[in-house]
């Protein structure tokens, strides 16, 4: 469509040429779909190359370059996450989100970066609700540092972890004495 574009292939559809800097496209455009409802809507996955991980209210940037939605929850100020077994590693998806944990017995690991890259800065919220330990582990060449142990026993109890640098956090709230 447009002067001089050329199709490479069947069912291909190009828009302009090298020489064109500007597309006008006037309407609501489509991907998948022959009745969009917004400027721009796409049935099934997006992919943004060269973006890097990120988190926003609404929205999840995946290491894939994928982004993926995120439901607020039916009350709240963040997102909930509800783990109820006895080991947990951290997920993207988890920053700057709130995790309650119900297990009597748990351990919560932090991830290296080379596996979760979480940007610097993210905090992620935990609540203990069980009954027992809750313990945080330092996935492979992970530091966690802290003024307490890196445990909590209290019920109801709330933890935060602060991303400080590439694999180094910082764990604080209400933990137990070394």
């Amino acid at each position: 469509i447009g002067y001089n574009a050329k199709v490479l292939q069947s069912n291909q559809v190009v828009l302009g040429n090298d020489n064109v800097t500007t597309t006008l496209l006037k309407g609501n455009v489509g991907i998948g779909t022959t009745a969009p409802g917004e400027a721009l809507e796409v049935k099934g996955k997006v992919k943004i190359d060269n973006l890097p991980n990120s988190v926003s209210d609404t929205a999840l940037v995946d290491s894939a370059g994928i982004i993926k939605k995120r439901l607020r929850p039916t009350s709240g100020h963040a997102y909930v996450n509800n783990q109820s077994g006895s080991t947990y590693t951290l997920l993207l998806t988890d920053a700057e989100n709130d995790i309650y944990e119900t297990n009597n017995e748990a351990t919560i690991t932090v991830p290296p970066n080379s596996s979760v890259a979480f940007p610097i800065g993210t905090r992620i919220k935990i609540f203990w609700y069980g009954s027992g330990d809750c313990t945080f582990v330092e996935g492979s060449g992970v530091t966690i540092n802290c003024t307490c142990s890196r445990r909590i026993s209290k019920q109801y109890g709330v933890v935060y972890l602060d991303k400080m640098s590439t694999d180094m956090w910082i764990i604080s709230g209400d933990l137990d004495a070394p």
